[in-house]
């Protein structure tokens, strides 16, 4: 039956990228062991970072941002921050992500998530930071700027958006 078939191919068509997604999988640690997205991200305010190893601008922003987001850490400020790559080598990614960025989390080079999360905020270029609710909702698009220019107080103005 034809209506059969459709309705069979409506039950196995993949699931679309959700931002909830995050806390539903594996991220990966500085020490690229496998962690609890729900474990690292739940109750905090996160920093998506959209970055490459070839970029220029990205290679200047990472260890600015590395050193306030270890700071804001180690000051006790409730939030989390996952490296999204842009670059098209694994072994690039993960060496990048390991060696110049700070103590937090990392998206599995190549998941779908990326791209979803890259179009969900219209990241048109990188390095792009953005401040989200836990909710996936935007608490502040120029985070960059924002970790550029300010001190780790800005935590707490963030935070008071969740």
């Amino acid at each position: 039956c034809t209506t059969y078939s459709r309705l069979r191919n409506i039950r196995e068509t993949p699931k679309m990228p959700a931002f909830e997604d995050l806390f539903k999988m594996e991220l990966f640690n500085k020490q690229m062991q496998k962690v609890s997205g729900e474990d690292a991200l739940k109750g905090k305010v996160i920093l998506l970072y959209f970055s490459a190893h070839w970029c220029p601008p990205c290679r200047q922003f990472t260890p600015v941002l590395a050193k306030f987001y270890d700071q804001a850490v180690a000051e006790g400020k409730n939030i989390a921050c996952v490296f999204v790559s842009s670059d098209q080598d694994e072994n690039a990614m993960k060496d990048y992500f390991t060696k110049e960025h700070g103590n937090y989390y990392a998206l599995p080079h190549g998941h779908e998530l990326a791209d979803f999360l890259s179009g969900k905020y219209g990241v048109r270029g990188i390095p792009t930071l953005m401040v989200v609710k836990q909710n996936g909702d935007i608490i502040e698009a120029n985070g960059r700027g924002q970790v550029t220019s300010a001190k780790t107080e800005v935590c707490d103005e963030w935070a008071k958006a969740l």
